[in-house]
C-alpha cells in the first residue's frame, strides 16, 4: 500500500492511526488548528480599550464604542493625540 511506504507518517506512527477518525485528524492538520477562545478575545478587547484610555480618550466614550471602532482608532495612535 502506498500509505505504508518506507518513511511515511502512517508507517512510522501506525499505532496512532488504528482508528479512521484519528487518522483523518492527524492527516488533515489544518482542520484541527487551535481556535481563538472567547476569554482570550475579551482580554484582547479590554487591553485595547485600556490602550485608548491611556492615549487620552475619555473613558465613557471608549466604553460606548464597539470593538471594531476601537481597533480602527488604534491603527493610527498618532492621529488620536492630535485631536
Amino acid at each position: 500500500s502506498p500509505l505504508l511506504q518506507k518513511g511515511s507518517i502512517l508507517r512510522l506512527n501506525s499505532h496512532i492511526f488504528d482508528d479512521m477518525r484519528v487518522k483523518r485528524k492527524y492527516m488533515k492538520t489544518h482542520l484541527t488548528r487551535p481556535r481563538k477562545g472567547g476569554a482570550a478575545k475579551r482580554r484582547r478587547q479590554n487591553d485595547q480599550r485600556k490602550r485608548l484610555i491611556t492615549l487620552g480618550i475619555d473613558e465613557e466614550a471608549v466604553q460606548k464604542m464597539n470593538p471594531r471602532e476601537v481597533l480602527t482608532m488604534l491603527k493610527y495612535p498618532a492621529k488620536i493625540k492630535k485631536d
